[in-house]
């Protein structure tokens, strides 16, 4: 339903233009010679120009903005009537027809004409970038840690009994559109090779640390680390791992090395969040903004000690 405002605005509009249709039609009909004839034929716009200008401000002022914009077209197209009325718009197209003439107003004009076709572009591929960045940035988020609740099927243990809390999505919910999606945008769909399909079971810690059993939080892998006697190597083998951590020292990611290229580059595979497995570089990924540390173990594997909860409690 119409508020009291938008019916003011209505009728308004519907005033103004009713006005225009009168008053044009009132001029058409005046002969020829009785319009020209005056001295000053740009008094009259002139004066119906300042007349709008002041119902405009009383109607800003008394009512609101909206309701005063119509009677503002209004005034601005009365002063540009008066304009066409007096010699000035004659005298700027003569100076403008005399200015291009000459060759420093061309060679300005092409430098103006470059310097926003730049400028336009630099704009558009910024905007575009944040666009990008922020669509990354969402999918980063999700990938990282969504919405998870804790999961009660298992129970994972360190070799010193230490308990790993495992967890599992809310949602329960991977979509396969919006893996590519991102893959598409963030550009690493020609850099990797998918060995599984998306899995919301899972993140890469739980991957790496429990066979793809449960979630597992950053914030856990560096006991998982001491306390099965991790060390850290520089030239690392395949079978070790490679964990990934931001500024703050927060672990973000964690993966399994595979081998090297023909060039030397180290050969990932690795868990993304709720998306899919993927074999990539060590440089090409989701989370090669972080900086990355190789560790290797003397255990048979990296898997967790991890038993159904059920069994568990019953040898305890």
């Amino acid at each position: 339903m119409l508020d009291p405002t938008s019916f003011t605005t209505l009728y308004i509009w519907l005033g103004v233009g009713v006005t225009a249709l009168v008053l044009g039609a009132f001029c058409l009909l005046i002969p020829a010679r009785r319009r020209t004839a005056s001295a000053r034929p740009w008094l009259m716009p002139l004066l119906s120009a300042v007349a709008l200008g002041i119902m405009s401000g009383v109607l800003a002022l008394t009512w609101s903005i909206e309701a005063a914009i119509p009677v503002s077209l209004t005034v601005v197209l009365a002063l540009v009537l008066t304009a066409f009325r007096t010699s000035i718009p004659g005298r700027l197209i003569h100076a403008l027809v005399r200015s291009a003439e000459k060759p420093s107003i061309q060679a300005a004009a092409i430098l103006a004409f470059g310097a926003g076709i730049l400028a336009w572009q630099v704009w558009a591929l910024k905007h575009e970038l944040e666009q990008e960045l922020s669509e990354a940035d969402r999918h980063m988020a999700a990938l990282v840690m969504p919405d998870l609740k804790p999961l009660e099927q298992y129970v994972s243990l360190t070799d010193q009994g230490a308990v790993i809390p495992l967890w599992q999505m809310v949602d329960g919910m991977s979509d396969e559109e919006e893996a590519e999606r991102y893959l598409r945008q963030s550009k690493y769909e020609m850099k990797l090779i998918q060995t599984d399909g998306p899995d919301p079971r899972y993140n890469c810690h739980g991957w790496v640390f429990t066979g793809g059993k449960a979630w597992i939080r950053g914030s856990n892998v560096d006991q998982i680390l001491r306390e099965h006697e991790y060390v850290v190597v520089t030239n690392p083998s395949p079978g070790d791992i490679a964990v990934y951590r931001n500024d703050s020292g927060e672990v973000t990611h964690t993966a399994l090395v595979r081998g090297r290229g023909e060039n030397g580059t180290l050969i990932l595979e690795s868990k993304w969040g709720k998306l899919g497995r993927y074999i990539h570089t060590h440089d090409q990924h989701a989370y090669s903004v972080y900086a990355c540390t190789f560790y290797s173990t003397a255990r048979a594997s990296h898997l967790l000690n991890t038993e159904l909860a059920a069994v568990h409690a019953a040898s305890n």
